[in-house]
């Protein structure tokens, strides 16, 4: 990579997904705030299913409220150099993938089975994957940081003169 290295790339990746997070939060916010009985009686929604698009903007305002918080928190640990600050975010990314991979499988299976045509189930299938690559793309130099940070620096083993034997070799024997 010539012109940027894995932590400007890292940061580029954290602001973005910070923001985007954020929008995400306060959108869900707004759209739980119009939902009323005028909302449903124009979208043709029953008293149920009413509630039900309500828990689903809480719990995607909760989802998205963490998810800001884990990009804070990956900024912060990329800025101080501290990859345990950056770990829940990496998990989260973990958990995203194996979700999304089980989602896309399930989608894919329940079109499927629901015989919708064959060339639209595969298209959608394909759009899917090229999204979960994306974003195995963009998480990429995150993961590289963290895994850099996490082994810390290296540092060359110095040898004597002598007898060969490394320089910055504990002398302690256990006693005291």
């Amino acid at each position: 990579m010539g012109c940027c290295n894995v932590r400007v790339l890292s940061l580029i990746v954290a602001w973005f997904t910070t923001i985007v997070s954020a929008i995400f939060f306060f959108g869900l916010l707004g759209f739980a705030c119009i939902i009323d009985h005028e909302f449903a009686e124009e979208e043709h929604l029953n008293e149920s299913e009413l509630t039900i698009l309500f828990v689903a903007c809480i719990l995607g305002c909760l989802v998205a409220a963490l998810t800001f918080a884990f990009c804070v928190m990956l900024l912060v640990g990329i800025y101080q150099d501290r990859y345990r600050l950056m770990m829940p975010y990496v998990y989260l990314f973990y958990i995203m993938f194996v979700l999304g991979s089980f989602v896309i499988l399930a989608v894919f299976v329940y079109d499927l089975v629901d015989h919708q045509p064959a060339g639209d189930v595969f298209l959608g299938l394909i759009r899917n994957i090229i999204y979960l690559a994306f974003d195995i793309i963009l998480f990429s130099p995150i993961y590289l940081l963290y895994q850099k940070m996490r082994k810390g620096p290296v540092l060359p083993e110095h040898h004597s003169l002598s007898n060969n034997e490394p320089v910055n070799k504990s002398l302690y024997g256990g006693q005291i």
